[in-house]
């Protein structure tokens, strides 16, 4: 292969791979006090007073005001639990 074909062919997978992965997401929103929620498929849980909740198209990630720790709900269709961690 041609050093030019090899050079245009990594930017091209640079340029579009953040692209494929990425879904719609919501601007984050900062909780005053505890609040119940809801993933986007229904699944409820209380966001603490004072972190961040984005929601995308099958997920919510809550973020603390600490900046070490993140944690996702994720959004899963499978028959029974099993079958979801599968």
């Amino acid at each position: 292969m041609s050093r030019r074909f090899l050079i245009a062919f990594s930017l091209l997978i640079l340029i579009v791979s953040p692209a494929v992965g990425a879904q719609a997401a919501a601007a984050p929103e900062q909780v005053a006090n505890d609040s119940p929620r809801a993933t986007p498929a229904g699944a409820t849980f209380t966001v603490p007073a004072g972190w961040m909740m984005t929601t995308a198209e099958s997920m919510v990630v809550l973020a603390p005001p600490e900046p070490d720790l993140h944690i996702a709900i994720v959004d899963v269709k499978a028959k029974d639990a099993e079958a979801a961690v599968a």
